[in-house]
C-alpha cells in the first residue's frame, strides 16, 4: 500500500468513526450511488466483471439500509423507506441481470433523492448542535481560536 492510499484509508476510517448516524446514512447513499454509476459505466464498456462487482456492492449497501429500518419506532417513514428500498433492490437486480442501464439509472434517481433529503437533515443537525452564541460570534467575525 502506498502512502497516498494509506492517507485515504485513514481519512475514511476517521470520518466514519467520528460521524453521527445521519452522516453515516448519507455516506452509505453516496457509496451506493457511486457503485451504481460504476455499474452503468461497466455496462456501457461491456465489462461484465466490473458491472457485477459494482452492482453487488450497491446492493449490499441498500440491503443494509433496508435491514436497518426500525419499523416500530419509524412507523410511517420506515414503511415508506421499506417500499423504496424494495423498489431500488429490484431495479439493481433487474439492471444487473438484464445489463440494463435504464434500471440502474432509476435506482440512482431514487437513491439520489433520498440522499439529498438525508444530507439536508445532517446539515440541520450540525447547525443545531453548535451553540447559538458561538454561531453568532462567528457570524460577526469575533470568533478567535486560541491554541
Amino acid at each position: 500500500m502506498n502512502y497516498s492510499n494509506y492517507q485515504s484509508d485513514a481519512y475514511k476510517e476517521t470520518s466514519v468513526t467520528t460521524s453521527n448516524q445521519t452522516k453515516l446514512i448519507v455516506m452509505l447513499y453516496e457509496g451506493a450511488i457511486r457503485f451504481l454509476r460504476e455499474a452503468v459505466g461497466a455496462i456501457e464498456n461491456k465489462d461484465i466483471g466490473a458491472k457485477a462487482k459494482a452492482c453487488d456492492r450497491a446492493l449490499a449497501i441498500v440491503q443494509h439500509l433496508h435491514l436497518s429500518l426500525d419499523m416500530e419506532r419509524g412507523q410511517e417513514i420506515s414503511a415508506d423507506l421499506d417500499l423504496l428500498y424494495r423498489f431500488v433492490i429490484s431495479k439493481i437486480v433487474d439492471g444487473s441481470s438484464q445489463l440494463s442501464s435504464k434500471n440502474l439509472d432509476e435506482a440512482i434517481k431514487v437513491l439520489d433523492t433520498l440522499c439529498t433529503a438525508w444530507t439536508e437533515l445532517a446539515q440541520k443537525e450540525q447547525v443545531e448542535s453548535v451553540p447559538t452564541e458561538l454561531l453568532a460570534q462567528a457570524a460577526k467575525g469575533r470568533l478567535a481560536l486560541h491554541g
